[in-house]
């Protein structure tokens, strides 16, 4: 039964392993994630990305940022590959950027939840 458990275990770490250095690629995350939520942090990461590709950020649209792509540094989210191009958001340390996109991830689910009871559509 443990070794079946082991196994089962094992097969999951490596699955998350590769979803998580996929997304690091992906999205283009210069952030060392490290500890028991590094998986956490790398998906929250991804949806953020996924709801800028949809929806844009401030004055900057969906297509431009389809377009250039973003970039996750230490202290800055920014538009291009790498922390030398436009800023969207700036911050004082990865800490503070890991929460604004686990807060703007949070706001946008409440957002969809919302409208989705008002239309009358299971989400």
């Amino acid at each position: 039964m443990t070794n079946e458990l082991d196994k089962k275990h094992d097969e999951f770490l490596l699955k998350a392993e590769k979803l998580y250095k996929f997304n690091q690629r992906y999205c283009n995350i210069n952030v060392r994630l490290t500890g028991n939520n590094k998986y956490y942090y790398n998906h929250q990461i991804r949806e953020f990305y996924d709801n800028l590709n949809i929806s844009g950020f401030a004055n900057i649209g969906n297509k431009q940022i389809k377009e250039k792509g973003l970039s996750f540094n230490n202290y800055s989210i920014n538009l291009g590959p790498n922390q030398y191009h436009q800023d969207l958001q700036r911050f004082n340390d990865k800490k503070e950027m890991l929460g604004f996109v686990v807060g703007y991830n949070k706001a946008i689910a409440q957002m969809t939840d919302i409208a989705a009871k008002a239309l009358g559509v299971k989400v």
